[in-house]
């Protein structure tokens, strides 16, 4: 997962869908996007909720990259700079 200024957006799906998966043959890493991980049991209500809320979001996109929001230290470059900005979300 990951979030970008819009004028990225296209380009993170698309490299995103031109690189392999790094452990099953036949897939991409795009396709690596919709996997749940390893984790198990109940999680914390709170956190669940957000999950699904942004999940919806990011579903309803277009590109499937949600936008930046402010507040973080990216806010700099995109806001007073003009430099656009991403910010990988990797899982381990």
């Amino acid at each position: 997962m990951a979030a970008a200024s819009p004028s990225l957006a296209h380009i993170i799906r698309q490299t995103a869908q031109d690189v392999p998966h790094p452990t099953q043959p036949g897939k991409t890493l795009w396709d690596a996007r919709d996997e749940e991980g390893p984790f198990e049991g109940i999680g914390d209500e709170e956190f669940m909720a957000s999950y699904a809320a942004s999940e919806l979001k990011r579903y309803a996109l277009d590109t499937g990259i949600e936008p930046l929001g402010s507040g973080s230290d990216f806010t700099v470059f995109l806001q007073h700079l003009g430099v656009s900005a991403l910010v990988p979300m990797l899982v381990a």
